[in-house]
């Protein structure tokens, strides 16, 4: 799931399917809290799972192939991961200027498991309603929203489905994301038939800014320095994106922004340094993860 989220956030769905998209095992590990260590046996194992992962169109009752072909290989001696989405559904994730959600990895980091990146999805498209209202109603019955969570069979009594499931993915939620929800049952003929969410509006959401290292004694150019200047070009990114994430109308500190462009350059970070040399000229957000969902 990190990884065709991770795919996906490479992309800007609004324009056409770019083709080849890769996939670095550091940026990874980096955006996708993943330990270094760790990155390239996560990658290889993710790769032969989800090569093998197919699309449910539920309105056609159809199944697609999501990718046109992924593999993790060495290149000049350099890891990465190659991919193409497939042509059966460039409908879905490409040139679209509707029905679509846009979601932080920032908040898909924080999450742990397929079930909670799932719930979080299912509720995230609904949170543009909430410009116009306080709260949203999303409702489920509960077979459908164990389909969605692809749990069908399991939990046959609500208490265990509430204890097991819902309870401990919505507090999830509401600790780590942007989102605030609250989530009752309803029942027919006095047996409890679906779950009625409500997402709230937040205001004045506290975001702790992260504390800085100090720049360590070092001549410049030196994995020291690049160390440093990582480390705290990553805490601020993080930081920045639940500071845009609470609304369009937060704005980022300029000192912070011209830290960053800094930071970027001598960790020759050219991506990181274009946006926030945009961000710092026109006042523009930063790049938005995208995931699409038709």
């Amino acid at each position: 799931m990190r990884v065709l989220l991770y795919a996906l956030s490479q992309v800007d769905s609004v324009y056409h399917n770019p083709g080849e998209v890769v996939i670095y095992p550091k940026e990874f590990a980096f955006h996708m809290n993943v330990q270094e260590k760790n990155v390239h046996r996560t990658l290889a194992s993710a790769v032969k799972k989800v090569s093998e992962k197919e699309l449910k169109i539920l309105q056609q009752d159809l199944k697609v192939p999501i990718f046109e072909y992924i593999r993790y290989e060495k290149i000049d001696g350099e890891a990465q991961v190659s991919l193409k989405f497939s042509k059966d559904i460039e409908v879905y994730l490409f040139n679209l200027s509707a029905n679509y959600t846009r979601i932080y990895i920032a908040d898909l980091c924080r999450l742990n498991t397929v079930v909670q990146i799932r719930m979080y999805l299912l509720l995230k498209k609904h949170e543009f309603n909430l410009a116009f209202k306080r709260t949203v109603d999303v409702i489920f019955t509960l077979e459908e929203l164990k389909a969605l969570l692809n749990i069908n069979g399991t939990y046959k009594l609500w208490s265990d489905f509430k204890k097991g499931v819902i309870s401990p993915v919505i507090d999830k939620i509401n600790n780590v994301t942007n989102l605030e929800v609250e989530f009752c049952s309803f029942s027919n003929s006095r047996k409890v038939s679906g779950v009625h969410f409500k997402l709230k509006k937040v205001l004045g959401k506290s975001i702790r800014k992260p504390r800085l290292q100090k720049r360590p004694h070092c001549f410049s150019g030196s994995q020291l320095e690049f160390d440093w200047a990582k480390n705290n070009l990553g805490l601020l990114q993080k930081y920045h994106l639940e500071i845009l994430d609470l609304g369009p109308e937060r704005k980022i500190d300029s000192e912070e922004i011209k830290k960053c462009i800094r930071y970027a350059k001598i960790t020759n970070n050219l991506e990181s340094k274009k946006l926030y040399e945009e961000l710092l000229q026109h006042g523009k957000p930063l790049k938005e993860s995208v995931y699409a969902d038709s």
